[in-house]
């Protein structure tokens, strides 16, 4: 799909062979950060890259691997950043496989390219000498995708018979790990209202109201915690390493993290209560139920 438009009050597909699909009576937008559609009908209120990204690729786990099933990092201030994320098997393959990731400044991606691999495994092993199995695998630079982030907020996420839900609506960096969480309790708001209203209008109209106060709290954490984990920034890494493990100890923030990286935060002190919904109705809308910590 490359593009749309209104046709009799509907809202119709254009695929990039300018093939015309539809109309439909609602469009719901879930193409990620890259959606070609935003940019037509969306009302983007911030549209900022980050500077770093980070190089993905798929490896085999060793044998005796200690962290089978959790991710693992290792950090040099703020500006190096090498991780390992268990990803399951493929079918038919037994091997466990991980995703590798290596943080970098997306405009060092060529000159990275232009170097060849063995000075960057290099750099790796000596950082964390456990992945050098893992880095072994990596033969060729195609087998690591770089990928980019930004920080992009709308003033509204809906336009005319369409929504925009997950990363077509909101993107964020990946430090928080909620872009799934928020993705789906935006299709189960949009499912609700839907199934609540009278209008495809006024179904939009509220998903809006209801997914604004929830998404403006993970937008701003994202932002303001991303430099700790991926800048230039010596001071940011230094305040991370010797504060974070202290606030960690303290039973209150400690169940505030858990809190945030559960989904269920929409502000500094009020998150959501799972406990008490049995529905996704007025999820964090003017109406909803939270929960103040005591």
């Amino acid at each position: 799909i490359a593009g749309s438009r209104i046709e009799r009050g509907e809202r119709a597909l254009i695929d990039r062979a300018g093939v015309v699909h539809g109309p439909f009576d609602l469009v719901v937008d879930a193409t990620g950060m890259r959606s070609p559609l935003r940019a037509a009908e969306g009302r983007v209120k911030i549209n900022r890259p980050y500077p770093f990204g980070a190089l993905w690729g798929i490896v085999a786990l060793p044998a005796g691997w200690p962290y089978p099933r959790t991710l693992a990092q290792v950090y040099d201030g703020a500006h190096t950043m090498i991780g390992v994320l268990p990803v399951g098997r493929r079918p038919g393959d037994a091997r466990a496989l991980a995703a590798f990731f290596w943080s970098m400044r997306t405009k060092d991606h060529a000159a990275w390219q232009a170097a060849g691999l063995s000075p960057w495994k290099q750099r790796i092993v000596q950082a964390w000498p456990d992945v050098a199995p893992l880095v072994a695998q990596i033969e060729a630079a195609e087998q690591m995708t770089l990928t980019t982030y930004a920080d992009m907020t709308m003033r509204q996420r809906h336009a005319e018979r369409l929504a925009f839900i997950g990363d077509a609506g909101r993107t964020t960096s990946p430090q928080l790990g909620q872009g799934c969480n928020l993705a789906l309790i935006d299709a189960t708001v949009l499912a609700q209202t839907v199934r609540e209203a009278e209008s495809v209008e006024e179904a939009l109209a509220l998903y809006g109201e209801r997914r604004h106060v929830h998404s403006t709290f993970y937008s701003f954490a994202s932002r303001w915690l991303t430099p700790f984990f991926q800048s230039d920034s010596r001071l940011a890494g230094a305040v991370r390493d010797h504060a974070f493990p202290l606030m960690g100890r303290v039973p209150y923030v400690q169940r505030e993290m858990v809190r945030t990286l559960a989904g269920m935060k929409t502000g500094l002190f009020s998150h959501l209560d799972p406990g008490m919904w049995h529905s996704a109705y007025a999820l964090d809308g003017p109406s909803a139920r939270t929960s103040e910590p005591s």
